[in-house]
């Protein structure tokens, strides 16, 4: 009885030994002298595992200066209007970013006035009420600067007309300020609110008298 039992305790200490030699092994390489073989092939085979992992993060990397890359020649070729080098970013995988203040490629479109530009954004995705970091929308900048025709394209494309920035202006608001009769005019036409009142409990009439654009004021009052 005692010597079966001392040969299945035998037999379970080999199989644990088989179990912790290749463990043994590879603790006893880490302290074999420098120049020995067995040292340079095991520590070769880690440099090789290392080497992959840091081409992987390396790659990884690279990929994603790319996308930044990408994405601000995205916007740099929407300032410019630039349509074609727009459509060849975006074929690539530019990334819909934006810059340090928030401003997107479609901002940017409508800011500058470039209709063509603005047109391939939006059959894009490109949102069409994008937000700065002050609240503003591609079509508080068209209407800022003027472009009726690029008001009128975010318009028929489902743009929020009374949407309103930080100082809870409007688009007819930044019209009025800056008197773009032709935009006042296909924003009443378009049912702006003309009684949204401003951070400074302005409405557009009332922007349009502090600012003697006499043209526009009877328009206001006419609406």
């Amino acid at each position: 009885m005692m010597l079966g039992r001392l040969r299945a305790l035998r037999s379970t200490m080999a199989v644990a030994r088989s179990d912790l030699e290749p463990r043994e092994r590879a603790l006893r390489l880490e302290f074999l002298p420098a120049g020995s073989a067995a040292t340079a092939d095991f520590r070769a085979k880690r440099a090789g595992l290392g080497g992959t992992l840091q081409t992987i993060a390396t790659d990884e990397r690279r990929q994603k200066m790319s996308l930044v890359d990408l994405g601000k020649r995205l916007l740099e070729a929407a300032r410019k209007g630039e349509e074609d080098e727009v459509l060849n970013l975006m074929t690539n995988g530019a990334p819909f970013t934006t810059d340090w203040l928030g401003t997107s490629p479609l901002h940017l479109a409508s800011q500058f006035g470039h209709y063509s530009t603005a047109e391939v954004l939006l059959r894009a995705g490109v949102s069409r009420d994008a937000r700065t970091k002050v609240d503003k929308t591609p079509l508080h900048m068209a209407a800022a600067a003027g472009h009726v025709n690029i008001v009128e394209l975010l318009l028929k494309n489902g743009a929020e007309i009374n949407a309103k920035d930080m100082l809870k202006m409007t688009a007819l608001h930044w019209a009025s300020e800056h008197g773009h009769v032709r935009v006042v005019d296909l924003l009443l036409h378009s049912r702006a609110d003309v009684y949204a009142v401003s951070k400074f409990d302005k409405t557009a009439l009332d922007i349009a008298l502090d600012q003697g654009h006499v043209q526009l004021v009877s328009m206001l009052q006419a609406s």
